[in-house]
């Protein structure tokens, strides 16, 4: 009798300890040229970029700012089209005449991930929309920013500045 309760012991936690995998199906439609996701490295690189230009020393950042970028990445600020160092030099010209940014509150912020790199190599897309404020002399005024950057493996390529500068502008003045 207790070799017959052993072995149903024994058969029970073999059966108890079975490995049920559910495969699941991917809800991707076999045309589609990437998928969207919500957390990345790609997105957290995004991430300490902006953190590092409104609240960084971007003098000291340079070069740990220079190595997240190619050689030859360019950033498209509104219409004024630089190499990524000509850019974080402006920013703290900026910067140093006193303007102050703030985030005002967390990004909405994704990646695109390509299937098959773009014919120009890029891989991934991070896409953000910040809420910013800018500040200067008592004076402060807020305004939004949508910044695309272009990822090839895990360095950015190109970024994309779009906003309004008229907020900035009133602060200056």
């Amino acid at each position: 009798m207790k070799k017959i309760i052993f072995v149903a012991v024994i058969a029970t936690s073999l059966f108890a300890c079975k490995n049920t995998s559910v495969e699941t199906q991917s809800n991707i439609p076999s045309n589609a040229g990437g998928y969207i996701i919500d957390s990345s490295a790609n997105i957290n690189i995004a991430k300490s970029l902006v953190d590092t230009f409104v609240n960084g020393d971007l003098a000291a950042n340079k070069a740990k700012l220079l190595a997240m970028y190619s050689d030859t990445a360019k950033v498209h600020d509104n219409k004024t089209v630089q190499k990524f160092a000509d850019n974080i030099d402006t920013y703290v010209q900026v910067r140093n005449s006193g303007i102050k940014f703030s985030i005002i509150q967390a990004p909405i912020i994704w990646e695109t991930v390509l299937n098959k790199p773009a014919p120009n190599g890029v891989t991934s897309y991070v896409h953000a929309y910040y809420d910013f404020s800018v500040e200067k002399g008592g004076k402060k005024d807020t305004y939004t920013m949508n910044v695309v950057w272009d990822f090839v493996g895990d360095k950015v390529v190109a970024e994309w500045d779009l906003y309004d500068s008229a907020p900035i502008t009133s602060v200056i003045k």
